[in-house]
């Protein structure tokens, strides 16, 4: 429980866009780790975990407890920069040409370009999970460049490479550089994370979208 609330009050502190909301306790605070060492003094991010803490419920015995346990493995990780921020996995960058762009999503200044397979379309239409084989490739462009590519691809067994908090299915995720070289920059726990809220729809967020599509990609 108090890492529940450890949880509930840094949230209120890390960048939204990190999309941490959702994510199990412990791997969250593992990203969330990741997000401060990025900070530039490290006694600075300590502090901010503390005061959080300090404000967190219990006793003044185990919040103090906490904020020196936490402060801890935050110092561990900022001197020792041994965490990954993400790690490769069996997704390979498709042949795009063999994908159908059938959506358009606009966010502010990021227009991101969805495809997938035609045999991917096919199954959502008929109201049937992706088959075996799918990539669905998400092109981001800021200024009218590729600025990165986001790649989930589906094969059997694939989820048994992750432990039970992990899985998606039998989907991986990947991120690449616009030169489609692996982008080991990005989180992949995140994706797993978000796409985990759309297992009802074989973890698709567009797949409204797909059921709609007739050749003109949807706005």
């Amino acid at each position: 429980m108090q890492l529940l609330c450890l949880q509930s009050m840094l949230a209120s502190i890390v960048p939204c866009d990190l999309g941490l909301v959702g994510v199990p306790t412990f791997t969250w605070m593992r990203d969330s780790a990741t997000w401060l060492r990025r900070v530039t003094f490290a006694g600075g991010a300590r502090a901010v975990i503390a005061g959080a803490l300090l404000l967190a419920p219990g006793s003044m015995k185990t919040r103090n407890a906490l904020t020196t346990l936490v402060g801890a493995m935050i110092g561990t990780l900022f001197l020792t920069g041994s965490y990954a921020h993400a790690e490769p996995n069996r997704v390979k960058f498709p042949d795009l040409d063999k994908l159908v762009h059938y959506t358009t999503v606009k966010r502010g200044k990021v227009t991101e370009h969805i495809m997938t397979t035609p045999e991917a379309i096919a199954a959502v239409k008929q109201g049937r999970p992706a088959p075996s084989g799918t990539h669905f490739v998400l092109v981001d462009y800021r200024e009218g460049k590729v600025h990165r590519y986001f790649v989930m691809q589906k094969e059997a067994g694939w989820g048994a490479d992750y432990d039970a908090r992990r899985q998606t299915g039998d989907w991986q995720f990947q991120w690449f550089w616009p030169d489609r070289s692996l982008n080991l920059s990005e989180n992949t726990a995140r994706c797993q994370s978000c796409h985990d809220g759309r297992k009802d729809n074989d973890y698709l967020y567009t797949a409204g979208r797909i059921a709609e599509f007739d050749k003109t990609p949807i706005e």
